[in-house]
């Protein structure tokens, strides 16, 4: 690498690390039955790119959770489960952070039905606390899903609640819903335009590739 090259490197980091506004993700996971076998495989796999695991490319040192994020990882299949919290508050602590947070991913297994909207509910209730405790910080949702809503709120009944929240004067938080497998994808491209987001489309495009690229918006 060109001292140039170098130098630029050195700024990016510390950027993402120190002077970047720092970020809250919350990633809703799909663990229904059908994400049995080779589908909760590819998702472990694709979660390596933000633990720092996987390293193939330039991006991926970017790609990775920076200091001073929060990260929640909500598991959900035929109803919620319960969220689990991890800070990258400084460097120090960075690596066992990320080591905790893959041996959690690591334990996940798949069975039950597949609650969407009631798992997307919980996830903005979860969004507006992590406002309110720490104003700035921007926090964003990744929705991961390979299937049909089939338990807890139907579509209906979260897309009034969605308008309630911003009748009451609640700023959208940008969600990103990642479509694969039987996902409906005009139902999550819906959400996706109502908070300003975005969707995407794993069944076309490599999941870890899509797992990077959210990165650059949040």
């Amino acid at each position: 690498m060109s001292g140039t090259l170098l130098i630029s490197d050195h700024v990016l980091e510390a950027y993402q690390a120190e002077f970047r506004r720092p970020a809250t993700s919350i990633y809703l996971l799909d663990v229904s039955g059908s994400m049995r076998g080779e589908r909760i495989a590819n998702l472990k796999t694709a979660l390596e790119v933000l633990t720092g695991t996987d390293t193939r490319g330039s991006a991926a040192r970017y790609a990775r959770f920076q200091n001073r994020e929060h990260v929640m990882l909500l598991p959900f299949s035929s109803e919620p489960g319960y969220p689990v919290r991890f800070n990258f508050e400084n460097l120090d602590a960075k690596a066992r952070t990320e080591s905790n947070l893959r041996a959690y991913v690591e334990s996940l297994s798949a069975g039950g039905g597949t609650a969407i909207y009631s798992a997307l509910d919980l996830a903005y209730d979860l969004a507006y606390q992590e406002q309110s405790r720490y104003p700035g910080r921007m926090v964003t949702v990744v929705l991961l899903t390979d299937g049909q809503n089939n338990r807890g709120l139907p579509y209906s009944e979260f897309r009034a609640r969605w308008a309630g929240r911003s009748a009451g004067g609640a700023d959208p938080i940008r969600t990103f819903p990642i479509l694969f497998g039987e996902a409906s994808s005009s139902e999550l491209d819906d959400i996706a335009r109502l908070s300003g987001g975005r969707s995407f489309d794993a069944r076309t495009t490599h999941l870890r590739d899509v797992f990077r690229e959210i990165r650059g918006y949040q």
